[in-house]
C-alpha cells in the first residue's frame, strides 16, 4: 500500500488563475485551501499562497517517488547539517538527487527541503557519490 510523505497537502501544477479557480470554484474540493508562505506578505498586505519552483519540485517528487524504506520525513530536531553547501548525488539508487548533507543517525544522508513545508531524507550516501553544486 502506498502512503504518501507529506500528510494533508495536495500539490498542484498549474498557473495563478488554474489554481484559484481549482480551490475555490470546484464545489465537491470545497474542503482544500491554499497553504499560505507565512514568512512573506503580498501587495494586498496578505500572506501568498506557497509556492515551490519546478526544479524544487521535481527533485522531490523524485525522491519521494523511490521505494526504500530508510528515505523518511524529518524535523529539524534530528537534522544537523553538515555544511550549507548543495550536493548531488552522482552514483546509485539516489542519483541526480539535489540536497545538503546532513548527519542523521550517525550517516551522512541527503536532505531535500521544501521550504516551510518539509525535510525529506535519502538513506545513506557514501562521500564519492556527492559531488558540490557551485552557488
Amino acid at each position: 500500500m502506498l502512503k504518501p510523505f507529506v500528510q494533508q497537502f495536495v500539490f498542484l501544477y498549474s498557473n495563478k488563475e488554474g489554481a484559484y479557480k481549482f480551490v475555490n470554484e470546484v464545489p465537491e474540493l470545497n474542503y482544500l485551501t491554499f497553504y499560505y508562505n507565512h514568512f512573506d506578505v503580498a501587495n494586498t498586505g496578505y500572506n501568498p499562497p506557497l509556492t515551490i519552483p519546478f526544479n524544487k519540485m521535481s527533485n522531490f517528487i523524485r525522491l519521494t517517488s523511490l521505494e526504500d524504506e530508510h528515505v523518511e520525513v524529518i524535523t529539524n530536531k534530528h537534522v544537523v547539517f553538515k555544511n550549507d553547501e548543495m550536493v548531488r548525488i552522482t552514483d546509485g539508487k539516489f542519483k541526480g538527487i539535489v540536497g545538503k548533507v546532513a548527519r542523521i543517525d550517525r550517516n551522512n544522508r541527503v536532505v531535500v527541503t521544501i521550504e516551510n513545508v518539509c525535510m525529506i531524507a535519502t538513506a545513506f550516501v557514501p562521500k564519492y557519490a556527492l559531488e558540490k553544486i557551485p552557488d
